[in-house]
């Protein structure tokens, strides 16, 4: 990922978004005293009922997301002896209310949320992965007040899902 760079990980194992989660479900939260670089996010989908095609968007937000209820995922460094991370991980079980404004997006997909009991094909996994950029062209944050977040493009799911996220990313000082 780069020598000597401080690389964190979190997952969000089957977090539930419900179906009201029309903006950000899962959101990487900068830091104040860290600049940010996302290395890779990672989003794996199923369904309770009725499988859909849905658009999952990765975007940069120029100020996180407000209300709602969120699980923080663990931020566990790659290399033990680095820090405590930072940045925060966070899933929204319950839609945020206020706040994740939307600068733009970064990378769209189209995915299947298949039904858990049928499974017709493989479960799809979708993989954003920043690492084989030059370092300095990473998706960054420079505040905590920012955040990348991923959501379904301002769709509300029709039936309950269970995703699995994880995030990697590397943290330096803001004046690096």
């Amino acid at each position: 990922m780069g020598c000597g760079l401080r690389t964190y990980g979190a997952a969000l194992p089957a977090l539930a978004p419900g179906t009201a989660a029309t903006f950000a479900i899962a959101e990487l939260d900068g830091s104040a005293t860290k600049k940010i670089r996302l290395t890779r996010i990672e989003v794996s989908v199923t369904k309770l009922t009725a499988a859909a095609v849905q658009d999952l968007r990765l975007t940069k937000l120029s100020a996180i997301s407000t209300g709602g209820t969120a699980t923080t995922g663990v931020a566990v460094p790659f290399d033990s002896d680095n820090a405590a991370a930072t940045a925060v991980f966070r899933g929204f079980t319950v839609a945020p209310t206020g706040g994740g404004t939307v600068i733009g997006a970064i990378a769209t997909t189209k995915i299947l949320t298949d039904v858990i009991t049928t499974l017709m094909g493989a479960i799809q996994v979708v993989a954003y992965d920043f690492s084989t950029l030059p370092y300095a062209s990473r998706p960054t944050l420079h505040t905590a007040a920012q955040a990348f977040a991923i959501d379904f493009n301002g769709a509300t799911p029709a039936h309950a899902q269970s995703m699995d996220v994880y995030a990697w990313w590397t943290e330096e000082p803001l004046n690096a």
